[in-house]
C-alpha cells in the first residue's frame, strides 16, 4: 500500500480541479494514493475525477453523495475512511478542489516526519495565497496568520490552520475515536478537529516552506484575516479609551466561547478512547477563564502562548495601551499600511 493517502472533497469544482489534480499527480513522492468524496456536484467536476480515476490507479475510490452534504462533513466522512483503512497508510493530508500543490510537497513533509520521529503530530506548511488567475497576492500565509507560532494554545481559542496544509501521521489517527461511529450530531471542521487533537494528544510542527499555492476566491468556506482592519487612526483616543477596552474584554468572552465550545466536544469524543490528554491547561481552567473574561481571560491566552496575531485580530486597536504595537505587528508591510510610513 502507499505511504500517504490524499483525501480530497469536491463540490462544482470544474473551474479548478483539473490544475489541482494535475499538480498532485506531478508530486515527486509519487507513493500516494487518493479518496475522492463529490458532493453531489451539478457540473462537469465527477467527468474530470472519472478521467483521472481510469488513467492512474492511486485513486482508490470515487465517492458521489446523494446529496449536498457541506464541505465540513463531506471531509469528515473521508476522514472516517481513512480512520477505517488507517492500517495501511503511514501518513494523511487534506486536499481542497481549487488549490496548486508544489512538486515536492509530499516528499518534503514526509521527509519531516521521518526526521521528527513517531510521535502523534499533524505538520503544517506555509503557502502562497494566489488569486483567481494563478497570480500570486501575498508570498507567505504565515506572516498573516502566523502559522508558525504551533506550540501554543492557539487552536483551542481561534481557527488559523487549513486542511490543505496539513499532513497527520497515522499515530495520531490511532488515538482518535472511532470516528465511523460519530453521532452526526458533533459537527466538526475537518482541519480544526484535527489540529485540536494533535495540540490536546501530541505535537504541531511547522516548515516554512511554500508547499501550497493557496487560491482565494468568491466561493472559499475559510476567509483570510487580515491583521488588522483599514482603520481611521485620527479617532484612536476614542477607540483606546477605557470604555471601549471594557467593551473589547466583554467581546472576548462571547468570540471565544464558539471555539471553545468546539474544544469542549472534540475533548469530549476524546475521553472515550484511553489516550492522555497532554494539554499543559486544563479544559476546565478555561472555561471558568472564558466564564469570567476579562483581563483574567486574557491572560490566561498569554500563558498559553496563544498566536498573538489570532489576538491581536481579536482585540483590535483595544491593546494599544497594554502592549504597543511593535509586538504586534512583526511584519514590516502591515505596520507600514496600518501605523503610515516606517513607524
Amino acid at each position: 500500500m502507499a505511504s500517504v493517502l490524499i483525501l480530497m472533497a469536491t463540490f462544482n469544482g470544474i473551474k479548478y480541479i483539473s490544475e489541482q489534480i494535475y499538480s498532485i499527480e506531478s508530486q515527486t513522492n509519487r507513493d500516494w494514493e487518493i479518496i475522492i468524496a463529490d458532493d453531489n456536484s451539478s457540473d462537469s467536476t465527477l467527468d474530470v475525477i472519472y478521467e483521472f480515476q481510469q488513467r492512474d490507479a492511486r485513486v482508490k475510490y470515487v465517492i458521489r453523495n446523494s446529496e449536498n452534504v457541506g464541505p465540513f462533513r463531506n471531509f469528515m466522512n473521508l476522514l472516517a475512511i481513512a480512520y477505517e483503512n488507517r492500517n495501511n497508510y503511514q501518513f494523511f493530508a487534506f486536499s481542497d478542489q481549487d488549490d496548486f500543490w508544489e512538486p515536492e510537497k509530499l516528499e518534503t513533509i514526509v521527509s519531516n516526519f521521518k526526521e521528527l520521529g513517531t510521535s502523534p503530530r499533524v505538520i503544517i506548511s506555509d503557502a502562497s495565497i494566489i488569486n483567481c488567475g494563478g497570480e500570486i497576492e501575498h508570498e507567505s500565509l504565515n506572516s498573516i496568520r502566523g502559522l508558525c507560532q504551533t506550540n501554543s494554545g492557539t487552536p483551542l481559542f481561534a481557527h488559523i490552520y487549513y486542511g490543505c496544509l496539513m499532513m497527520f501521521n497515522y499515530e495520531l489517527i490511532s488515538l482518535l475515536p472511532d470516528l465511523t461511529k460519530i453521532s452526526p450530531g458533533y459537527y466538526f471542521a475537518h482541519d480544526a478537529f484535527i489540529v485540536k487533537c494533535a495540540y490536546l494528544l501530541g505535537d504541531i510542527s511547522f516548515i516554512d516552506n511554500k508547499l501550497v499555492r493557496y487560491r482565494r476566491h468568491g466561493s472559499n468556506v475559510s476567509r483570510i484575516g487580515g491583521m488588522m482592519p483599514q482603520t481611521n487612526l485620527s479617532n484612536l483616543k476614542e477607540k483606546c479609551s477605557i470604555r471601549n477596552v471594557v467593551r473589547y474584554l466583554k467581546k472576548l468572552r462571547r468570540d471565544s466561547a464558539g471555539p471553545l465550545t468546539h474544544t469542549s466536544s472534540v475533548a469530549e469524543l476524546l475521553n472515550s478512547t484511553k489516550a492522555e490528554i497532554k494539554a499543559p491547561v486544563s479544559l476546565e481552567q478555561i472555561e471558568t477563564s472564558i466564564a469570567t473574561g476579562g483581563v483574567r481571560l486574557l491572560r490566561l491566552m498569554v500563558r498559553m502562548r496563544v498566536n498573538r496575531i489570532s489576538i491581536a485580530q481579536k482585540i483590535r486597536l483595544y491593546t494599544t495601551p497594554f502592549v504597543g504595537y511593535q509586538k504586534y505587528f512583526p511584519v514590516e508591510e502591515y505596520r507600514c499600511r496600518y501605523l503610515g510610513g516606517n513607524q
